[in-house]
């Protein structure tokens, strides 16, 4: 959780790193002067290595940059456990019932289309109507998802995960715009929710979740209304105010433009160069 290799923990504690090993496979206790030490060392109160792990985190998936370390990995991972074993402590403590019931299970997406259908049915069996959802973290922490946050590199934006019947979304705290903070906790609820078959690639995989997280934070109807059903052209202010509205990016709002076939492609990929541009 520290971020510290077992030679690094052992240089601060002033013992070798075997003995750090034979702490870890249970064959050594630390006495009292080095279990303070390591406390101190690693950030926590002495109390954590008397505690007993009761959370393990299982179908794991990480939305990251290829050079997002393993150790950064593990750190995140065992950041998340710790998070998570506190906070449902913490519900124990306060006699709070929060148990998440899943809105489309068994429910099988292939397609975009199947993506976008499957949008419409969660915000209909959440009773979300149209409206922009102002905030998508308190909405899913009270449906029962858990939301962790971490600051880490740049090179990690969110990962899921179960514990048994308990979802997790972890966020990094560097993603400080809030739209593409919005769509990468819609996406990793993507993830969590949708059926998707195990011989669909990776990448299609990601582009449906892209589609499902377009579709749930800007739902068809409001946006035709908006907009109308074909463009031959944008203004910048009209894809501010849909910005500022819905929470969602410009980049993502022309996507959505071209998935309902409101803009040609001809006109997807020019908006897209004008963008680049700017």
């Amino acid at each position: 959780m520290a971020g510290l290799s077992m030679q690094e923990l052992a240089d601060k504690l002033g013992v070798t790193k075997q003995a750090i090993g034979k702490y870890e496979q249970g064959v050594m206790q630390p006495n009292s002067t080095v279990l303070i030490k390591m406390a101190q060392a690693l950030d926590i109160k002495v109390d954590y290595f008397f505690r007993k792990k009761q959370v393990e985190l299982q179908g794991i998936e990480f939305r990251k940059k290829t050079k997002l370390s393993k150790k950064e990995q593990e750190r995140i991972i065992e950041k998340a456990i710790e998070f998570l074993e506190r906070y449902l402590e913490l519900e124990i403590l306060l006699g709070i019932d929060n148990i998440f019931e899943h809105p489309l299970e068994n429910m099988t997406v292939r397609t975009g289309e199947e993506a976008e259908q499957a949008a419409k049915q969660l915000r209909e069996r959440w009773e979300l109507g149209f409206s922009p959802i102002p905030n998508i973290v308190e909405m899913l922490e009270e449906k029962g998802i858990r939301i962790f946050e971490i600051e880490s590199s740049e090179n990690f934006d969110g990962l899921f995960a179960w514990a048994d019947s308990i979802p997790l979304i972890v966020l990094n705290t560097r993603i400080t715009d809030t739209a593409r903070k919005r769509f990468t906790t819609v996406h990793e609820l993507a993830h969590l929710l949708l059926t998707i078959p195990e011989d669909i690639e990776h990448r299609v995989k990601e582009k449906l979740c892209h589609t499902f997280a377009g579709a749930f934070l800007l739902p068809a109807i409001p946006f035709i209304d908006l907009i109308g059903s074909k463009r031959s052209q944008f203004f910048e202010k009209e894809l501010i105010a849909i910005k500022q509205l819905f929470g969602i990016s410009i980049h993502a709002i022309i996507v959505r433009a071209h998935h309902l076939l409101i803009i040609s492609d001809s006109l997807y990929r020019g908006m897209f160069i004008v963008m680049n541009k700017k």
